[in-house]
């Protein structure tokens, strides 16, 4: 049986169960069932599904020809990295099992989400690019994300008191500021207003965003992130919300040691 053909049968048995329901009953319910709705659906799968016209075989077709320099270009880090990242997140990202629907391989799941983050690209646009649907594209970034997320302790991490001594040598010898750990910067990631304290969110530009706080060492490693609500108050108030002051008392940090911004 035809899957058109199924779907007419299960709603016809639905329709007629509630329409014979609906007459033995005696009561009025306060739960009014829509049976146009009901026949809106029959109606759905008796209409054949047009498939929709996308892009086919985009990544072995066009990516896997492009130059390392396009790669990187487009990606915004090396074929190297990439390769590294899918052997990493490929334990997370396979989807075990053979029931359902034929899994999306793991190297488009990853591809796609660094092209949404790397880019200003819609989900529209990334979905036609990579033959997916809306959906799909941001389930694939959201399932990315979280696999990364596992991994951030392993790679930032608060240097150790022999990583800081490195870091400070270096930065003093080269541009002759002493015990130096570490820069900072941030920037603000324009949000729709939350539904929930919206005032909150809005910064001192005078639009929606959460705050971004990275500090990273003398080879651009990241050692420090923090993202959250900030309003319009004083930078400085993320610096002390993200917990950098409760690190300056741990054993490992280094005294007199500074953080440059």
């Amino acid at each position: 049986m035809e899957r058109n053909e199924q779907e007419i049968l299960f709603f016809g048995i639905l329709l007629e169960d509630i329409i014979e329901s609906d007459d033995e009953s005696d009561d009025e319910s306060d739960d009014d069932f829509n049976l146009t709705e009901v026949m809106n659906l029959i109606k759905k799968s008796v209409i054949p599904r047009v498939p929709r016209i996308r892009c086919k075989n985009y990544i072995e077709k066009v990516v896997w020809k492009y130059t390392n320099d396009e790669f990187k270009s487009h990606f915004r880090l090396s074929r190297s990295t990439f390769c590294f990242l899918l052997e990493l997140l490929t334990p997370q990202l396979s989807k075990s099992g053979s029931l359902g629907r034929k899994t999306i391989d793991v190297e488009k799941i990853l591809l796609l989400a660094i092209w949404m983050m790397a880019t200003p690209n819609s989900y529209r646009c990334v979905a036609d690019r990579f033959d997916v649907g809306k959906a799909t594209a941001w389930r694939c970034v959201h399932k990315v994300v979280k696999a990364l997320y596992s991994h951030l302790n392993t790679f930032i991490a608060w240097p150790s008191r022999i990583r800081a001594e490195e870091i400070w040598t270096h930065v003093k010898n080269k541009y002759k500021f002493p015990k130096v750990i570490g820069a900072i910067d941030g920037t603000h990631i324009k949000i729709a207003a939350p539904k929930n304290h919206a005032e909150a969110y809005i910064n001192r530009k005078g639009y929606h965003s959460i705050q971004l706080q990275i500090i990273c060492d003398h080879e651009l490693k990241i050692t420090h992130v923090y993202v959250g609500q900030v309003g319009s108050v004083h930078d400085m108030r993320v610096f002390r919300l993200s917990g950098f002051e409760n690190m300056c008392t741990d054993d490992n940090f280094p005294e007199n040691s500074h953080i440059l911004g």
